[in-house]
């Protein structure tokens, strides 16, 4: 009855996946608010489902002005938003376990909204449409610790709130088990925060996970973890990450390689702190991938400070780079802060994103070896099977009338051809 756009939320009952350009009934959009983007997005979707005559079920209904549809949303809500969504019924983002409820109130009907804060935590056991059969996403913790001044993602995620070590393990054994999973993301609005709000870690969590799948093939993935929480575990982690069931990747956003710029956002470390556990990442684990993120633009940035994040990102030659523009979101502290001129705006994101452009590929030390790869997805032209090496590196592998296809869920040696800037090319060996 109820599908999404986002085929990770589903309800209790039946789930059909819905191509929303077709002519259905419903459909279900999911989305958050950390950029601007993803915001506007939303509100065209539902000024889509409005026009089209359809009944739009987007976790968070609105009454169609022209047809009579009805939109339900779901996700983070920014204050200025909100006359947009007079009409629509809202399911706030710890209330997603509503959905069917909502669903049914709408076909009658009726406009619901479901955005008060729950301590209550969703079951992780929640049924859910996988984009990918091979890979299952849990949650470890919602919230975090917190209070950066540009955030609104705290708004609707609130304080850190943990899962139990035991609930997380139970899932992961079910999945393998009984639904084939080969690789599991672990995620979070800050993965290295998770268990200090129920007196445990993030490390007494992956060493019980690695236990778990360790005489298997799975692979688990860490999701994002900021720098002050990661730092207290510098040397286990990198233990843990070179575990054979680990992949060596680990995503640590930085935001600024700038003291004063951090200052203003309330990042609760200094680049120091980022530099040495960088250091110390590489120095263990010498061919980790490591992925950050850049804000261009923030409030009070100077060309000194620009000046520093690019020198940073010279320096790393981070593998993956993540770049966004400063955008204001109502409510937050940032949203009163002093403006810079969107055009150098859009100049320091453009020497950002040019300055990661301008290296070779971090993944050189690859060619010519034979690698492990877990292959999990298929290329948008079905010429290419996809999968990882250890590092989480993308890997291609030529699958020319699908004569490749069988080795879908699978760990395969392969013999790394050529290396590019986002992935490399391999043959079987």
């Amino acid at each position: 009855m109820c599908c999404s756009n986002n085929n990770n939320i589903c309800n209790n009952e039946p789930c059909v996946q819905i191509d929303k350009n077709k002519n259905n009934t419903n459909y279900y959009y999911n989305n958050g608010a950390i950029e601007n983007g993803t915001v506007e997005d939303g509100k065209k979707t539902i000024k889509s489902g409005s026009e089209d005559g359809k009944k739009t079920i987007k976790s968070g209904s609105e009454d169609g002005k022209k047809d009579g549809k009805k939109t339900i949303k779901s996700g983070l809500e920014d204050e200025q938003t909100m006359d947009i969504f007079e009409n629509v019924s809202l399911v706030g983002v710890n209330n997603i376990d509503k959905i069917v409820e909502v669903v049914e109130y709408v076909i009658n009907g009726y406009n619901v909204k479901y955005l008060k804060q729950s301590k209550k935590m969703t079951s992780l056991n929640f049924p859910k449409i996988r984009k990918n059969k091979f890979i299952e996403i849990i949650n470890i913790n919602n919230g975090c610790l917190g209070n950066c001044t540009y955030c609104k993602t705290k708004f609707a995620r609130g304080d850190l709130a943990s899962y139990q070590i035991n609930d997380i393990i139970e899932r992961i054994q079910y999945v393998c088990s009984q639904e084939n999973i080969k690789e599991i993301w672990m995620t979070s609005e800050d993965t290295g925060a998770y268990g200090i709000d129920i007196n445990t870690n993030i490390i007494k969590l992956l060493e019980k996970v690695l236990s778990v799948v360790e005489n298997s093939d799975v692979m688990i993935r860490l999701g994002m973890t900021n720098p002050p929480y990661i730092l207290k575990h510098i040397k286990e982690m990198c233990n843990l990450l070179k575990h054979k069931n680990m992949y060596e990747f680990i995503h640590i956003p930085v935001q600024s390689g700038s003291n004063n710029v951090l200052k203003n956002m309330n990042r609760e470390y200094i680049i120091e702190d980022f530099t040495f556990l960088i250091d110390n990442l590489r120095k263990h684990v010498p061919n980790i991938t490591i992925s950050t993120d850049i804000i261009c633009g923030f409030p009070f940035e100077t060309d000194e400070d620009h000046k520093a994040t690019v020198n940073l990102i010279k320096k790393y030659k981070f593998p993956v780079l993540n770049i966004s523009q400063f955008y204001p979101r109502r409510g937050t502290v940032a949203y009163n802060m002093k403006k810079i001129n969107t055009k150098i705006v859009k100049l320091r994101s453009r020497d950002v994103t040019e300055t990661f452009l301008s290296y070779d590929s971090n993944y050189n030390f690859l060619n010519g070896t034979t690698q492990k790869v877990l292959f999990t997805e298929v290329s948008s032209k079905s010429d290419h099977i996809i999968g990882h090496t250890k590092q989480y590196v993308k890997v291609l592998l030529p699958n020319n009338a699908n004569e490749n296809i069988h080795l879908l869920g699978t760990c395969t040696n392969c013999k790394i051809m050529s290396t590019h800037k986002w992935h490399v090319f391999a043959e079987l060996v």
